[in-house]
């Protein structure tokens, strides 16, 4: 999206994140979460306020995720199995941090992320999206998500609790 909008974006971020508008990115680098954070920023001003361009943002990357190279992980309708493999999903992400998804009850799904030290709440709302599209895939069902504790807040964890319609 940014480089697709090249004259917007360069408006928007800050001059040291414009190489990542001409160079190639190389999906199976590491790149900080910080420069994630700064780009992101700059697609959210280019989305609608509402729904939250975050959760949607999160949302996406998901639903890419899980419909290309990661589609063996979760599969649509095979809830209790998605929520296991939740941490290795989350592994090949992230280099800290450990996700576990629980079924709670038939239509409800506790996350929480545990070992990771949030660094924003814009990164957290994506979190909680793409969380929210892994239950929703697995369930093939559209799910409620409510943020129920933050690190950021001084909470032990990050977790959402999510119900299935």
């Amino acid at each position: 999206m940014l480089r697709a909008n090249r004259e917007r974006a360069v408006a928007l971020l800050p001059s040291k994140y414009h190489r990542y508008l001409h160079q190639r990115i190389i999906v199976s680098s590491w790149y900080p979460e910080a420069d994630q954070i700064e780009l992101l920023r700059a697609v959210s001003f280019m989305l609608p306020g509402s729904p939250d361009p975050w959760m949607m943002m999160g949302r996406i990357a998901a639903r890419g995720d899980l419909s290309d190279l990661y589609r063996h992980i979760v599969r649509p309708g095979e809830l209790k199995d998605a929520l296991r493999a939740s941490s290795a999903l989350w592994r090949t992400f992230h280099d800290t941090g450990d996700l576990k998804l629980t079924l709670e009850e038939p239509a409800r799904v506790f996350a929480e992320l545990r070992g990771y030290a949030a660094t924003s709440r814009e990164m957290c709302r994506v979190i909680g999206g793409y969380v929210t599209e892994v239950a929703s895939v697995a369930a093939s069902r559209d799910v409620g998500t409510a943020k129920v504790g933050c690190t950021l807040d001084g909470a032990a964890q990050c977790s959402w609790r999510m119900t299935l319609r």
